[in-house]
């Protein structure tokens, strides 16, 4: 085992995810980690709440970790975190979610400027080549605040498009430029990983990590982390992460174990 972190790591709070702060903690020493931080998804009124924690329960997280965290303080480093959408009619509330924490990571699912019957678009949903740039400025716009130390997944917008087409190729390079710029990293998801592959126009290929837009990333100069996106104790370090590592090696990417945290 290579990877001896984990910047994205969920609680059973949210409602999809099994484990609490104490049982990720505990897996984590088991397996030597000498980092774990931990990123549920936020309550929100605007996104999908049947795969998030509800308002009341933030008070209940936030507790659950500073009681763990003080349990095992000086057998691991640990830092609170969430994983936020960002809604570009309410820009501030990025800013108001890190006040609460150590750190943010992006995991974009929707975009409000292509809405759909929900008023939302979910990422799964991008079809359209034009629908791949809105999604890019959405997150371009989110990494712009400042407040996000990680994009997560950051291909998730390929997962059901149907080649790496010049628009995918164009949207890829507007995240890519603002994580850069802005000194955000970019994660290799291996949740990803987990879902499976499936078939493109590109060939048979996992819905993302995505080999043309980390090569991109790498020639840009972007920092790349590699996270479980753990939603059970046992995901921290499992197949899915040991198939990441290799990925990672067969296209000869650079990792940052360390990123930079706003």
């Amino acid at each position: 085992m290579g990877i001896k972190t984990n910047y994205h790591t969920h609680h059973e709070l949210c409602k999809h995810a099994d484990g609490d702060a104490e049982a990720y903690i505990q897996k984590a020493i088991e397996l030597g980690f000498d980092f774990l931080g931990f990123t549920d998804h936020v309550p929100s009124r605007v996104f999908n709440d049947r795969a998030r924690m509800d308002e009341e329960d933030f008070a209940t997280y936030l507790k659950d970790l500073e009681h763990n965290f003080q349990r095992f303080k000086g057998h691991i480093k640990l830092l609170s975190g969430l994983e936020a959408e960002y809604n570009p009619k309410d820009p501030g509330e990025p800013e108001r979610w890190l006040r609460e924490v150590d750190y943010l990571i992006l995991g974009q699912h929707y975009t409000s400027r292509y809405p759909t019957k929900s008023g939302e678009h979910y990422t799964f949903d991008l079809r359209k080549g034009k629908s791949l740039i809105t999604y890019a400025h959405t997150v371009r716009e989110a990494i712009q605040t400042n407040c996000f130390s990680i994009v997560a997944h950051p291909d998730i917008f390929l997962g059901s498009y149907p080649s790496f087409d010049r628009y995918a190729a164009n949207a890829s390079e507007i995240i890519i430029d603002a994580a850069v710029e802005h000194n955000v990293a970019l994660e290799f998801n291996a949740n990803g990983i987990r879902r499976g592959k499936r078939k493109s126009q590109d060939g048979l290929h996992y819905a993302y990590p995505r080999e043309p837009f980390f090569r991109m990333a790498q020639a840009k100069g972007a920092s790349i982390v590699l996270n479980s996106d753990a939603h059970d104790p046992d995901q921290l370090y499992d197949d899915a992460m040991r198939k990441a590592e290799q990925l990672i090696e067969d296209w000869n990417l650079k990792i940052t174990q360390y990123p930079e945290l706003k």
